[in-house]
């Protein structure tokens, strides 16, 4: 009797662990991988995914985050990266020729611009990264995020938020300059493309 009763114990704690290691391991599986790019957490429509034990990223989504052009052809069925200089052109690469004498620069750590870093703003911690003439980042606010464009020390772009990140309700214009220390943001936003304007400013940490 003795040990048919603890026969029995064993059978209901081992169902009970295994019960509870699949729902440990569901909620492993659902957790959503992070493209973070200098910092900046990069938001993108297809998330990374493992596939076949490989960590796959969506190429436009990194390669924006570091100031390249991304575009599909069509007719040759390719995606084409063009990496961009500080000014928006097209950056002069090394011919395969040249590369085995020429150092190659490290694009691990491209040259970032005065918009990149943390902000203490009306909206929470927004983060930025600006590549180039380019700028990505997040802020706390339902999930925001910010692209922009740079000329001289303003940023002309759009924010958007959680849950459809469309305008009308959702996304709209931004318009962000930096002070003269670059340690300080005054910024204009509105939803979509019309109607009036509200404040927007932030600190860098």
């Amino acid at each position: 009797m003795f040990h048919a009763k603890t026969k029995k114990l064993l059978t209901v704690l081992l169902v009970v662990c295994l019960w509870a290691l699949s729902l440990a391991v569901v909620a492993w599986a659902e957790e959503p991988i992070r493209l973070i790019v200098n910092g900046v957490e990069i938001q993108s429509d297809v998330p990374p995914q493992v596939i076949n034990g490989r960590t796959m990223i969506p190429a436009r989504a990194l390669a924006e985050a570091l100031g390249a052009k991304v575009e599909w052809d069509a007719a040759q069925r390719a995606v084409i990266v063009t990496a961009l200089s500080a000014g928006g052109d097209p950056a002069v690469l090394p011919s395969s020729s040249e590369s085995a004498s020429t150092p190659v620069p490290d694009t691990t750590s491209p040259v970032t611009g005065p918009f990149t870093g943390t902000w203490d703003t009306d909206w929470g911690t927004m983060r930025l990264l600006q590549v180039g003439n380019q700028v990505h980042g997040t802020y706390e606010y339902n999930q925001g995020r910010i692209v922009g464009t740079v000329s001289g020390d303003t940023m002309v772009g759009t924010w958007s938020e959680y849950p459809t990140y469309s305008p009308p309700n959702d996304a709209g214009d931004l318009r962000l300059t930096l002070t003269l220390d670059s340690d300080v943001f005054t910024a204009k936003w509105r939803y979509g493309s019309e109607g009036g304007w509200s404040e927007w400013d932030g600190i860098r940490q």
